[in-house]
């Protein structure tokens, strides 16, 4: 999982590894986090902030450290993540000040960084990408949202997101077809999304028909035409948001 090395491994091929930039290149640092993945990267860090938003860095940061004579004279650290997931979650251990908390635009640095923080222990880090799970991706992707979810035992996010995979928009087969996540959820899992989404779709459909029967013929959805057809009237359902209707199907049925 991580080891220290005198000197690290890309050094030893005579591979010169990179350095990132700030706050991680400072050169009175005490540790130094290296990634292989994917090309040679140094982290220069202070121990004190790892170690304080990770019980899992300050119990490693108490084992011996040989002084080595590494490039840059101080223990190195080999880690097991990529430079994007150590940039990432590395940069949420640094007071505001020093250096503003890192942006998570895509869905994929959110789970990468979730990974890293379950793993290091770091539960600050994990509520905070948990709370930016729902706020930043749940309208444009649900299903990938729950699946998220469901992988880290998330049932409060988990049901958010089922219940807003119910958006009209995303009743598409186009929708669903790339969706399932087999590295994240079971198969079971999954079929359970897909049932509680057909178990919805019928609800909804007893609710206009019920709506329809209990209304005058100038309100409903449909008009006859001449070969006693049912032709729907497109300005019935015009005046309903995603949003309504989101919130309709939730009241119909609750339970995932």
């Amino acid at each position: 999982m991580i080891s220290y090395s005198n000197p690290s491994s890309s050094v030893a091929m005579g591979e010169l590894a990179k350095v990132v930039g700030s706050p991680f290149n400072k050169q009175e640092t005490d540790i130094l986090c290296s990634s292989d993945q994917p090309t040679p990267t140094d982290f220069r860090v202070f121990k004190s902030p790892p170690a304080l938003a990770s019980p899992f860095f300050a119990s490693v940061f108490t084992l011996p450290q040989p002084v080595t004579d590494g490039s840059y004279g101080i223990p190195v650290m080999q880690m097991q993540e990529d430079e994007r997931t150590l940039t990432l979650t590395l940069g949420f251990c640094f007071f505001i000040s020093v250096n503003r908390p890192p942006r998570l635009d895509y869905l994929e640095d959110i789970h990468r960084v979730i990974k890293a923080a379950v793993k290091f222990e770091m539960k600050g880090v994990e509520e905070y990408v948990e709370a930016k799970l729902l706020d930043g991706f749940i309208r444009d992707k649900p299903f990938q949202v729950f699946a998220i979810a469901c992988h880290y035992g998330w049932k409060r996010e988990a049901r958010v997101a089922a219940s807003f995979s119910l958006l009209p928009s995303l009743f598409l087969p186009e929708t669903t077809a790339a969706f399932y996540e087999p590295n994240l959820i079971t198969a079971a899992t999954y079929h359970r999304l897909m049932q509680y989404r057909r178990e919805c779709m019928t609800a909804a459909g007893r609710e206009v028909i019920r709506l329809i029967e209990a209304s005058d013929c100038s309100s409903r959805p449909w008009s006859v035409d001449p070969d006693q057809r049912r032709v729907c009237k497109g300005s019935y359902f015009e005046n309903s948001s995603e949003e309504k209707f989101q919130h309709k199907f939730q009241g119909w049925n609750k339970d995932l």
